[in-house]
């Protein structure tokens, strides 16, 4: 928890990216199939941070008692919007 509370401010993370992480999350996926549907758009280095403020926020969830990488699913809180 500590190393997402450095993503809760919205200006780590691209607010043009938010949309699209939640739609390619739908339904739940890996953040490594979040970063590879996104590559078109934006690197992995700009898709990851936004993944991380939305788990902060609680748009997005995840099994915490390991460390996010690649393999970690996410999954959208209430639908994507």
């Amino acid at each position: 928890m500590r190393f997402l509370a450095g993503f809760r401010r919205p200006s780590v993370a691209r607010e043009d990216l938010i949309g699209p992480v939640l739609a390619v999350a739908v339904p739940p996926a890996t953040v490594g199939e979040v970063e590879r549907a996104l590559a078109q758009e934006a690197p992995a280095a700009l898709v990851r941070p936004v993944v991380c403020h939305l788990l902060w926020c609680g748009r997005l969830t995840a099994d915490m008692s390991r460390p996010i990488d690649g393999e970690t699913e996410l999954t959208v809180v209430g639908g994507a919007r």
